[in-house]
């Protein structure tokens, strides 16, 4: 049998040997589930107890790499089909094998200790109601990682577009809008929240959270160099100059951990009243003092991305008073209130130029388009939003839940009265344009001596081409970001 590109490409990558077993190797759908399939079909008479291959073994009877293997014994374990002994080796363990279809997987987030607490009780809870199916609840991966082929319901964190939905199933190609509407009771959601789940009058996703962008600060740092709080109606310039008081690279303290990604650096361009690029394809006048005062605050404060840093590594640098400011959303409260509550922390808008605005962010919960079954996935999307979930979710300390009947004053309020001010822009995690953005920063701070108009114009042409790529036209497209 020929091997088709793909195959290749994946021996290649894999260091596999150039011949394979066709039984497994094919282009239809991941390797992982074909092993577990064959797996499946090895084990299917044997008894409870009985010793599957290790690792070497299935890598050699397959030819498949370490990381394939592991992935579906994982896959097995957590559906109960075997068991791991540690120094003994994988043992069946249920020699009924489960019917295909009779699995209900979703992937939710775990990042936060209340998120993990609280999908947890909705899992048990659910599957009580449901317990003709075994749902397979699963540590959540990055959103553009996750496997939408082998999953019902999943926690997804990015603006919807056209280009994004592909694998998403429209609420209202299970049940009418007006039932869905009337069973999720939107009106407990924001307009502009509701409507941002719709995409050519389709639904896709149910919000679950969302914040504004906004600066926090650390109020330890400001009372040690005796520098006053900044007011809520702060600006560029005095933002400059709290980043410069603030700023001692030799002793190691920054005033602002302004990292170059799309995500901060999009307010800033609509506070100075453009857009990432015009309907023509250029970078305005606007758009370049922009881009220029990012990276002024990018050089004077050079908190340099580490690719050895997670989230939790840079919310600690902050709490500890490394950099004494930094933008981020309502989700850095959730961990500071468990792991930091008595740590001085200051939240203001973004300072403002031209106009006052900021971007919002949001997570909601989508059913994926290959799910089996789609009845269920709404009913459990409809338990994790209902009212009751979403005041048990703040409860446990996750901030600005999207049901605005169960907001909190005390905190919510201040990301409530941002909300009126926020865009949003499916930009924002684009990989190919976060890509060019941060290497477009760390080159102009490498490069001290820079003609920030001409390097713009630099830009303007890589832009337009991943524009045209993504849109499969010969001209830059009209995306207002």
């Amino acid at each position: 049998m020929v091997m088709s590109a793909r195959t290749k490409k994946l021996f290649k990558k894999n260091k596999l040997d150039s011949h394979y077993n066709p039984k497994i190797f094919t282009d239809t759908e991941p390797l992982y589930m074909q092993l577990k399939k064959a797996i499946l079909e090895d084990i299917k008479d044997k008894k409870k107890g009985y010793k599957i291959p290790g690792e070497r073994g299935l890598i050699d009877k397959y030819k498949v790499s370490i990381t394939t293997v592991r992935k579906t014994i994982s896959l097995l374990e957590q559906e109960g089909v075997v068991i791991r002994r540690h120094g003994l080796g994988t043992f069946v363990c249920n020699s009924k094998i489960p019917v295909q279809g009779k699995i209900f997987r979703v992937h939710l987030g775990m990042h936060y200790t209340p998120d993990k607490i609280f999908h947890n009780e909705v899992v048990e809870q659910f599957q009580k109601k449901y317990n003709n199916i075994k749902i397979i609840s699963a540590e959540g991966l990055p959103y553009d990682r996750v496997d939408y082929s082998d999953v019902d319901v999943v926690q997804y964190a990015r603006i919807f577009d056209k280009n994004n939905v592909q694998d998403f199933l429209p609420l209202n190609d299970i049940y009418s809008t007006k039932f869905i509407e009337n069973e999720l009771n939107i009106k407990r959601f924001s307009p502009k929240i509701w409507n941002a789940m719709k995409i050519d009058g389709k639904i896709y996703g149910v919000p679950r959270v969302y914040s504004p962008l906004v600066m926090f600060y650390n109020k330890k740092r400001f009372d040690e160099e005796k520098i006053k709080y900044p007011s809520q109606n702060w600006n560029w310039n005095t933002f400059m100059d709290y980043t410069i008081k603030l700023t001692n690279v030799k002793k190691g303290k920054y005033g602002c951990a302004m990292l170059p990604y799309m995500v901060n650096l999009l307010p800033f361009l609509w506070q100075n009243n453009t857009n990432f690029v015009a309907e023509d394809g250029t970078i305005t006048p606007d758009g370049v003092e922009a881009m220029k005062f990012f990276i002024d605050i990018f050089n004077i404060s050079p908190v340099l991305p580490n690719e050895r840093w997670g989230m939790f590594e840079l919310f600690d640098k902050f709490i500890q008073g490394e950099f004494a400011m930094f933008p981020w959303t309502s989700s850095f409260l959730c961990y500071l209130k468990n792991k930091a509550p008595d740590k001085k922390i200051g939240i203001l808008p973004l300072p403002q130029k031209k106009k006052k605005v900021t971007l919002f962010s949001i997570e909601v919960y989508c059913i994926s388009k290959f799910t089996k079954h789609p009845k269920i996935a709404f009913d459990f999307v409809k338990t994790l939003t209902n009212s009751d979930s979403q005041l048990r979710l703040s409860n446990l300390g996750r901030f600005f839940v999207a049901d605005e009947t169960v907001l909190k004053p005390d905190v919510d309020e201040i990301f409530s009265k941002e909300l009126k001010y926020s865009k949003m822009s499916s930009l924002a995690g684009n990989k190919q344009i976060e890509n060019i953005i941060y290497n477009f920063f760390m080159n102009l701070h490498k490069n001290k001596n820079f003609d920030i108009t001409k390097e713009c114009k630099q830009l303007e042409k890589e832009l337009n081409f991943v524009f045209q790529l993504q849109n499969n036209k010969f001209k830059p497209i009209n995306f207002y970001g």
